[in-house]
């Protein structure tokens, strides 16, 4: 084949079929998880997106030969092979191949996301001298409640009701409260952590909506079983039984859900925008220490349940 005329092709192909929020076939952008720093544009949302799909679609099985055949098909699976192994390496719910380990990755990452804008969101109200005491308290109640008992979209509406109450604090206060280089530097490291769990919402979406589809093809000795494994994973501390209830919850969960999640991670970093100090020095080394912990534990977590056990 004529290598020219092959890349030309390639070329035609990817850009063909870009990505979009809920695409399920075609061949997406070949990028993972990557992010700025704190002071520039960042499209929370985006990364939302951009790692929900690339999950869903092609993490957690390779692509499959078309029916059809032709240089176009065999470009089309190339690009899709190329991706699924480039989402191996950048996404690390793409490592649990069980449907047990699936759902209680869906489960665990839920948890994390939901706290993570929680946390952001208390952290920048504080800041800002905002009223935060009802968003502290559902961030702690998060915290301790169990993530097989958490409804993400109950959850979720409760956080946008939150934001929506500092928005319009922040909005009928006017002028911004003059900051100190302590608080800018609590709001930035408040953003670069959501921006680093950004990812793993994307993630935990994905993962949420593939495990979802499998589930319930399934009859109802597979699912038990499948139900079974996820409680071993927790060392007995969950019965199975909890894990039917929360199945329910995940067929809430379908592709619209993906870009309304990101818009919500993007109104909580968008509440931190305020204008620079004068005496602010650089910060960013407190926000790449920052984003590092939240990534090791988000890692942390994956692990735990790839090794079977989250005791």
């Amino acid at each position: 084949m004529n290598i020219k005329l092959f890349s030309r092709a390639a070329a035609s192909i990817s850009a063909l079929f870009a990505v979009s929020a809920c695409a399920t076939t075609g061949v997406p952008q070949l990028t993972g998880p990557s992010f700025s720093g704190f002071g520039k544009t960042v499209s929370i949302s985006a990364i939302v997106v951009k790692d929900a799909t690339q999950v869903q679609g092609w993490c957690f099985t390779p692509p499959d030969r078309r029916d059809f055949t032709g240089i176009t098909a065999e470009v089309v699976y190339l690009a899709e092979m190329r991706n699924y192994n480039n989402n191996l390496q950048n996404y690390d719910v793409c490592r649990l191949k069980t449907p047990a380990k699936q759902l209680v990755a869906a489960a665990e990452l839920s948890k994390f996301s939901l706290i993570e804008i929680a946390n952001a969101l208390t952290e920048i109200a504080q800041a800002e001298q905002l009223k935060s005491e009802s968003i502290n308290q559902l961030a702690e109640r998060l915290k301790v409640t169990p993530a097989v008992d958490l409804d993400y979209k109950e959850e979720s509406d409760k956080l946008s009701a939150e934001i929506a109450k500092l928005q319009a604090e922040k909005a009928t206060r006017g002028e911004s409260v003059a900051l100190t280089p302590e608080a800018y530097t609590q709001i930035a490291v408040a953003q670069g952590k959501l921006e680093s769990a950004a990812s793993y919402l994307g993630q935990m979406l994905g993962t949420t909506i593939k495990v979802y589809r499998t589930i319930s093809q399934m009859s109802d000795n597979q699912k038990q079983m499948v139900y079974n494994d996820a409680a071993g994973i927790y060392g007995g501390t969950v019965q199975q039984d909890a894990f039917a209830g929360f199945v329910g919850n995940l067929s809430q969960i379908a592709e619209g859900t993906i870009s309304g999640a990101g818009g919500l991670a993007q109104a909580a970093y968008k509440l931190g925008e305020v204008e620079k100090p004068e005496n602010v020095e650089d910060v960013e080394v407190a926000v790449d220490s920052a984003v590092e912990v939240t990534n090791t534990e988000a890692k942390q977590i994956v692990q735990n349940i790839d090794n079977g056990s989250l005791i």
